[in-house]
């Protein structure tokens, strides 16, 4: 055999194992990434889902019913989602002034 036709076969064998070894170590770093998401995702699940996040959905929602008063598109918002905001005026023997939501 020649000289240059061993060298390119070499060569090109060489560039595949160096190819192969770095998608092994590749595969690993996603490996190890995707452990660390999943880690994370699990904790933002716990606070979204916990006690935390239901004190600030209550939060949001109650600001929502307040603003909808004044607002007719955020109104609209919140009765296509099934949450019915009533103003002072269009309750009747109501004493309070806040804008009352509850879900049907």
């Amino acid at each position: 055999m020649k000289p240059w036709p061993f060298i390119a076969t070499m060569l090109v064998a060489l560039i595949c194992l160096g190819l192969s070894v770095a998608t092994v170590f590749l595969s690993i770093a996603r490996d190890n990434m995707q452990g660390q998401v999943a880690t994370q995702q699990a904790q933002l699940n716990s606070g979204i889902l916990g006690q935390q996040g239901q004190q600030v959905r209550a939060a949001i929602l109650q600001d929502l019913a307040s603003a909808s008063v004044y607002n007719q598109k955020i109104k609209g918002l919140l009765t296509r989602h099934g949450f019915n905001v009533q103003s002072q005026d269009e309750r009747s023997g109501s004493t309070t002034n806040a804008p009352q939501s509850r879900q049907e």
